[in-house]
């Protein structure tokens, strides 16, 4: 849509989850006890859990009860605030980045921040976790990573009018907590994991490429191409 000059048509998608922020927010305080706004792989089109997707708080996880498909499966916000921000670099429409990107972006890069508790080394430890739906038990997922490396920088990059002095030290530090991208080397070749530590596949996304496409972190005239030939 953006490459088409569609920008009409991408609103009332942005325009949904904006105003499913406040239920978002306080849903976080409720189940997570933290700041921050989570939306699940899957809503409703005013933001709650979908009747056979829902959650139901009993012991210690008041995620137990989620469906096992989208339990841990939060990075959608990540590829949302992609998108926004794609938003503001074709149209420049301030309104638009004070109104719905920041708060929206704020509010997911916040719950990163606030749910996940950091290592021996200050980084986060993504856990309990899923990389996309294919694993279904993960560490470190692939997506969360390259998600938070892609649009952290973005929002730091934005005009320093928009933002304030404090949202910009919590990106900064953020990124500065982010763990490696998972990774391995055979036969001299580096290519892209799904995540630090994975399950069984469930079902058949490619998580590790999400470093790819959406987040451009490899590619044509990016460093480290290869790695993401390889990934593929």
């Amino acid at each position: 849509m953006l490459a088409a000059d569609d920008y009409d048509l991408i609103q009332p998608f942005l325009e949904m989850y904006r105003r499913a922020l406040p239920l978002a927010l306080e849903r976080t305080r409720l189940l997570c006890n933290h700041s921050g706004a989570f939306f699940p792989e899957t809503s409703t089109f005013w933001g709650t859990y979908g009747l056979g997707d829902g959650v139901r708080v009993t012991g210690a996880d008041p995620f137990e009860k989620v469906n096992e498909f989208i339990r841990y499966y939060w990075s959608g916000g990540l590829e949302l605030t992609a998108m926004m921000l794609d938003t503001y670099a074709y149209t420049g429409d301030r309104a638009f980045a004070t109104n719905t990107l920041l708060p929206l972006a704020d509010g997911i890069v916040t719950f990163y921040a606030k749910h996940y508790p950091r290592d021996a080394a200050g980084k986060l430890h993504f856990a309990p976790a899923m990389a996309l739906e294919t694993y279904h038990t993960a560490t470190n997922p692939l997506p969360e990573i390259a998600g938070l490396m892609f649009v952290l920088p973005q929002l730091l990059m934005l005009p320093e009018d928009l933002t304030t002095p404090e949202q910009r030290a919590a990106w900064s530090r953020l990124l500065g907590e982010l763990p490696p991208l998972p990774r391995r080397e055979e036969n001299g070749k580096t290519f892209l994991l799904p995540a630090e530590t994975y399950g069984e596949i469930r079902t058949v996304e490619n998580p590790e490429l999400y470093a790819v496409f959406p987040y451009r972190l490899f590619g044509v005239g990016k460093p480290d191409l290869e790695i993401g030939r390889e990934t593929f």
